[in-house]
């Protein structure tokens, strides 16, 4: 890759690697943004839509897009906005918006993409390197439990709700699988590197 040239790394993750934060570390130490929740900030601006009920719907089921659609169409916010033309808006479109709004920005610098199937959307890009971290159950536990403050029970629970509601979506709007490691250009066991250890290996692989 390239990095004197507009370049996009995308980062697919397990729930419970940390991937977020290593995807931060990545973008700080080339000087580039991280795109995460400025795709959910753009798109909820665009409609008319709290970031933080995006961001709500996205681990539910049906699908999140179907959740999307449905409280576009139904909040009386929306409702109230002539721009938006809520009984056409299909989870196909929101889907082409979220896309939009990612390569617009990728079109204008370079920057580190989090999760959106960033690994689908930018497979033709000619300056990009797609990633997917994943770790060990056990250690995803007990991940989820420092972060969250939950118990083993829970973490297992919403590792489980998390794996599903990703997987059903990469299969809805790419027919792939997401832990099929063909999808990128680097598949790294976080638990067998660690985070310092992951970290390193995909830096030196960018500056290769």
């Amino acid at each position: 890759m390239d990095t004197q040239q507009k370049f996009v790394i995308t980062i697919n993750r397990q729930f419970g690697t940390n991937g977020r934060q290593i995807a931060n570390q990545i973008a700080a130490n080339l000087g580039v943004k991280i795109v995460d929740r400025q795709i959910l900030s753009g798109l909820a601006q665009k409609i008319n839509l709290p970031e933080e009920d995006i961001q709500k719907m996205e681990r539910k089921k049906p699908t999140f897009w179907e959740r999307v659609t449905y409280y576009y169409r139904n909040s009386p916010a929306m409702i109230s906005t002539p721009s938006v033309d809520l009984m056409g808006l299909t989870s196909k479109q929101v889907y082409k918006e979220q896309v939009d709004i990612m390569r617009s920005i990728a079109e204008e610098e370079s920057c580190v993409v989090v999760g959106r199937l960033g690994f689908q959307v930018f497979k033709d890009h000619p300056n990009h390197i797609s990633i997917f971290l994943f770790s060990n159950v056990e250690d995803r536990v007990l991940k989820v439990m420092e972060m969250y403050g939950v118990s083993k029970a829970e973490a297992l629970k919403q590792i489980k709700q998390v794996d599903d509601a990703r997987e059903e979506f990469t299969r809805e709007f790419t027919g792939k699988e997401r832990n099929d490691a063909t999808n990128y250009d680097l598949a790294i066991n976080v638990s067998t590197w660690g985070e310092q250890g992951t970290l390193d290996m995909i830096m030196s692989l960018i500056n290769a």
